[in-house]
């Protein structure tokens, strides 16, 4: 892989961990309203893509991607409502152990990504300076 598909993979990674670390701390904040169902961020199977990867975008929820910049990303990640068998008397889905333990998860990741971009880039600068022969 070249330095920019590893950057525009990073990129993507990066991107999709914070808007799912957004949905999994909206569902806890949200673990004592009445009703509320909660919902996780997952990647497509990418082989079900469009003709073109396109796809309509309908913002019909906040945590919904929006804009230009969001179409290579809303192609590839789709938001779903967690599946709980054991829902609160008043409807609400939200387990809490279950969504601290995505989120510590999904944090493990993000840092795993950063570590990696950074490892690149010192790269990248190696390889610019000369430093390090």
């Amino acid at each position: 892989m070249d330095t920019k598909s590893v950057l525009s993979a990073l990129e993507r990674g990066l991107t999709f961990c914070a808007r799912r670390q957004q949905v999994l701390a909206s569902n806890i904040a949200n673990a004592q309203t009445p009703g509320y169902k909660a919902f996780d961020l997952v990647m497509k199977d990418l082989g079900d893509k469009e003709p073109e990867g396109r796809i309509q975008l309908a913002a019909t929820h906040f945590n919904h991607i929006r804009g230009p910049a969001d179409l290579e990303m809303a192609a590839e990640v789709e938001m779903v409502e967690t599946v709980n068998t054991y829902p609160s008397l008043d409807g609400n889905t939200v387990d809490v152990d279950r969504e601290m333990a995505k989120l510590s998860e999904n944090n493990l990741r993000y840092q795993t990504l950063v570590r990696v971009l950074v490892k690149k880039f010192g790269r990248i600068r190696m390889a610019i300076t000369g430093e390090g022969r």
